[in-house]
């Protein structure tokens, strides 16, 4: 059951405006066979910023005119790496996209990264543990409260094809304070570490940290710190992995929870 192929959707006029809204699929029912170009190669760029790996195009069955014009745009692409026929059973005639790896550069902040972009993968990247009950300041902070932490340390940035995608901060020893631990003069410390959650699992945190480990050791620290919740335990098995260690307890003012101070020695 194709359904009327979106050839047939010649009666919309040119100002009859249809909502969009960008999810993993891409249905091309509503929209006029004129626009559907310049439709998917828009999607596609968006889906590929995004860091989606795999998409769905639904293009109808019908007589194929819109299915050939999908396959020749995909084809056009360099981000797309390959394309076939859905074999879901949905019924509808639709295409799996899969997309190329952006490459991802990283850097230090520069003077006109947006700050709302900043802020709003840190608030997305712990939203779920703000779900849980844990109220950690990257997710609900405000740009104000960004900038502020950018400019009191190394702020440093993962960027692909233009799009800011993570972050984390390094601060050096005399810059890390708070705890007695923390109050070492061997001691530094990172924070803000974030990663846009679609780009999440690719490796890309493991990157930033090693960011903060290389800088640790060129400004003369012997460990390297961070604080987490003690509820946290996914984040702190993760902290783990990477050769952090507990050390010990805080109460930030600012925080519902009592935090872990780990630490990791710089060999």
């Amino acid at each position: 059951m194709g359904g009327m192929p979106p050839d047939d959707a010649g009666e919309a006029g040119p100002d009859d405006a249809v909502p969009f809204e960008f999810t993993d699929e891409l249905d091309l029912h509503p929209f006029h066979p004129r626009d559907v170009a310049d439709l998917v190669r828009d999607y596609l760029e968006h889906a590929s910023a995004q860091g989606w790996e795999h998409v769905r195009i639904i293009h109808g069955k019908g007589i194929g005119a819109v299915r050939e014009t999908v396959h020749r745009v995909l084809a056009s692409l360099p981000d797309v790496e390959r394309h076939a026929a859905a074999g879901d059973g949905s019924g509808w005639g639709a295409t799996i996209v899969t997309l190329r790896p952006a490459p991802v550069v990283l850097r230090r902040l520069a003077a006109d990264d947006s700050m709302a972009t900043l802020t709003g993968i840190l608030n997305r990247a712990y939203a779920p543990l703000a779900a849980r009950g844990m109220r950690f300041v990257a997710s609900w902070r405000d740009e104000a409260i960004t900038r502020r932490r950018c400019e009191s340390g190394e702020a440093w940035v993962a960027e692909a094809r233009g799009r800011l995608v993570g972050t984390l901060t390094f601060l050096h020893a005399a810059h890390t304070d708070g705890s007695p631990w923390y109050e070492r003069e061997d001691v530094s410390s990172f924070g803000q570490w974030a990663v846009e959650p679609a780009w999440q699992g690719r490796g890309l945190g493991r990157r930033l940290l090693d960011i903060a480990e290389r800088r640790a050791r060129e400004t003369g620290a012997a460990h390297l710190a961070l604080d987490t919740s003690e509820h946290a335990v996914e984040l702190i098995a993760t902290y783990e992995r990477h050769g952090f260690r507990f050390v010990e307890h805080a109460q930030w003012d600012s925080t519902n929870y009592r935090s872990v101070i780990m630490s990791k020695e710089l060999g």
